[in-house]
């Protein structure tokens, strides 16, 4: 499932680009998925996908963040919003290219990432194909958010909307 593409009425200011999730916000908490099966939801960088609400019908939050200060920063807000919706979440480094970028990630984020994944020139050639060499921190990732997963989507969303419904009554 693909939510979009711009239309015109995003595109020129008319509505928030934000209606084209709506898909997505009643999809994701309703999806039965048998065991071993997941769905990935992968948004653009940033708080507009997080701040939407769309992550309560999500099970895990993987933040990816890189070995810069805005990266990291970013993927700290992005944790907070997480938590405010419910969402459990780990973080993930990406582009990681010596020990000092793990040691800058570990001090900065305050947090240690689930895996590491190492910068592959790769992935930046033939991003659709799969890293081998990534192979092992993407079963550490998958391990990591089973064990955090409260399979708990429809609730949370629930929550949110009786939340967002209090929240017009008082305001």
């Amino acid at each position: 499932m693909v939510a979009g593409p711009q239309t015109e009425t995003v595109l020129y200011g008319k509505a928030c680009s934000h209606v084209l999730t709506t898909p997505l916000k009643i999809l994701l908490p309703l999806l039965v998925l048998n065991e071993n099966e997941v769905v990935v939801v992968d948004e653009k960088a940033g708080l507009d996908g997080v701040s939407t609400g769309i992550v309560t019908g999500v099970d895990v939050g993987i933040i990816i963040c890189e070995p810069a200060l805005h990266s990291i920063k970013t993927a700290k807000e992005i944790a907070k919003l997480m938590e405010f919706y419910g969402t459990p979440s780990l973080f993930v480094a990406n582009k990681v290219a010596s020990k000092e970028d793990e040691d800058f990630i570990k001090t900065h984020l305050a947090q240690e990432p689930v895996a590491f994944l190492k910068e592959e020139i790769f992935m930046k050639q033939n991003p659709s194909l799969p890293v081998d060499a990534w192979t092992d921190s993407l079963a550490d990732i998958f391990e990591a958010a089973q064990k955090v997963n409260k399979n708990n989507r429809l609730e949370r969303t629930i929550e949110k909307f009786k939340r967002n419904t209090d929240y017009e009554k008082n305001d």
